[in-house]
């Protein structure tokens, strides 16, 4: 058995939420493959930069896929990820410190709209948003943007346990778009 994790998000814990590398577990480390991403942590988004860690077999074997496919990331990107690495690595606290005053306030903004629901997750920087009555999360996200000028991504567009919520997020949202965002949301809820 191979396990894959995805630890794009392990910077971003809150609450005192702690990593956990299956990796770090030396019986588990040759089944386990890491995959991380320096779009994240760094802010580096659209530069489609990541990495695996895995086995020197697999990895081998990995590289002839790659190699195949794309084979490699643009040099412009491998270069912005470099000096992320040495020049970066200081802003990660920060960067975690100003997600979570962002969590901190939609939470707050959500909880005045008594449509939506959301219980904070101690990772990442989405909220994944529960609509009562919702039974097309697609057709929702789609009027709430054409309505409201808000910009959502439907639940079912990760499943059918998705539907009924939207995903949104506070990356990138400074805290004033994240109150103009509610208050819109607020306002489309409330005329509904």
């Amino acid at each position: 058995m191979v396990v894959i994790t995805d630890e794009t998000y392990q910077d971003f814990l809150y609450e005192g939420a702690e990593h956990f590398s299956m990796a770090s577990i030396p019986e588990a480390r040759p089944q386990v493959i890491t995959i991380g991403s320096f779009s994240k942590i760094f802010s580096l988004t659209g530069w489609r930069v990541g990495y695996m860690i895995a086995e020197p077999a697999f990895l081998e074997q990995a590289l002839k896929v790659q190699d195949s496919m794309i084979v490699c990331a643009a040099v412009i990107s491998q270069i912005a990820a470099l000096g992320a690495l040495r020049d970066s690595l200081e802003e990660v606290p920060r960067r975690r410190e100003i997600l979570g005053e962002r969590r901190l306030l939609l939470e707050q903004l959500l909880a005045e709209i008594p449509q939506v629901r959301w219980k904070p997750t101690r990772g990442a920087f989405f909220a994944f948003v529960g609509v009562d009555g919702c039974t097309d999360s697609a057709a929702l996200a789609r009027d709430i943007l054409e309505r409201a000028h808000v910009a959502t991504v439907p639940g079912s567009a990760f499943g059918r346990s998705g539907e009924g919520y939207l995903r949104l997020s506070y990356g990138s949202a400074e805290k004033s778009d994240l109150e103009e965002a509610c208050r819109r949301l607020a306002e489309y809820f409330r005329s509904t």
